[in-house]
């Protein structure tokens, strides 16, 4: 059976991957692009490193393509072969690997809620930092036009006029300041916003981590009062939510070899109605990760 143009496309591209030495150092022992996952940023991330540092040799496959006669490669070609595709390529791609570490954090299996947002508050300082530094900026369009001039590609912008409604107008000179306010800036912006409103606003739900058994030994008065105050409104009265916690901790003092260690395992064992309170609690900080990362995620699809 004869080889499809898409598989012989294939086969060029690992060809051309092997023989390309700077494309394989970049690409770190990856082999193959990666699908975006709608979730999931650390897969987004890793999709638009990967396609970044393969942009060469995916040009040159979709060339060969186009050669042969399929016609959506032609159209991809235009698409990509443009400066306001590769500047936002390398801005987004340099902006979504610092957040990394944060979701890996947050999508693992056992996660320090706490901990993610004291992560969080340090990435809000770092893009701050970089917000403020036209420097870092600067660094990251020379990338761009380095690998632009790399297919002949001079930097450009949209024609802006005196009076805009569709898009970004600002009253600055040269091509490089435009994409500064009007691409880097907004998405900075964004993105700093979206943290804050997702995960620093609400570091007061996230202490009723400390409700976990193998976290009780920390809780105190002040942790008590806190967590009863945030989930208020769906827990009965504040003498019943204390009195259930002095029973929660004694249940746990009791039986130490059965604490479970992680979020679900321990709704699971706390008998609702023996504890409505704690249940309560637990069954609503049990859908915060997800709902957060889904709705980050999402919104920032929108931006990029």
């Amino acid at each position: 059976m004869m080889a499809t143009i898409q598989e012989i496309a294939l086969g060029k591209l690992q060809d051309e991957l092997e023989q390309n030495q700077n494309v394989k150092d970049k690409l770190d022992g990856k082999t193959k692009n990666q699908t975006l996952c709608e979730t999931r940023w650390f897969s987004r991330a890793s999709a638009l490193s990967t396609f970044k540092a393969a942009f060469p040799v995916i040009v040159s496959s979709l060339e060969y393509l186009q050669s042969k006669g399929d016609g959506k490669s032609g159209v991809q070609l235009s698409a990509i072969l443009r400066f306001d595709f590769i500047l936002p390529l390398v801005i987004v791609n340099h902006i979504l690997e610092a957040i990394v570490p944060l979701t890996s954090m947050l999508q693992g299996v056992s996660c320090d809620l706490v901990e993610a947002v004291n992560e969080c508050q340090t990435l809000i300082r770092v893009f701050e930092n970089e917000r403020n530094d036209i420097a870092v900026f600067n660094c990251l369009y020379d990338e761009a036009v380095e690998l632009a001039e790399h297919f002949e590609i001079v930097p450009s912008k949209p024609r802006t006029t005196g009076r805009q409604r569709n898009r970004a107008n600002p009253a600055v000179v040269g091509i490089q300041d435009y994409w500064r306010v009007t691409l880097y800036i907004q998405f900075l912006d964004h993105l700093l916003n979206e943290l804050r409103d997702r995960l620093v606003n609400l570091v007061e739900r996230f202490l009723a981590q400390m409700l976990l058994p193998n976290n009780l030994k920390s809780l105190n008065r002040d942790h008590q009062i806190r967590i009863f105050r945030d989930y208020e409104s769906d827990l009965q009265s504040e003498d019943q939510f204390l009195l259930e916690i002095k029973r929660w901790v004694a249940r746990w003092d009791i039986y130490p070899s059965k604490k479970p260690d992680q979020l679900c395992a321990t709704l699971e064992m706390t008998p609702k109605e023996l504890y409505p309170n704690i249940f309560c609690i637990l069954q609503i900080l049990l859908t915060i990760p997800s709902t957060i990362l889904l709705n980050l995620s999402t919104s920032a699809k929108k931006r990029i």
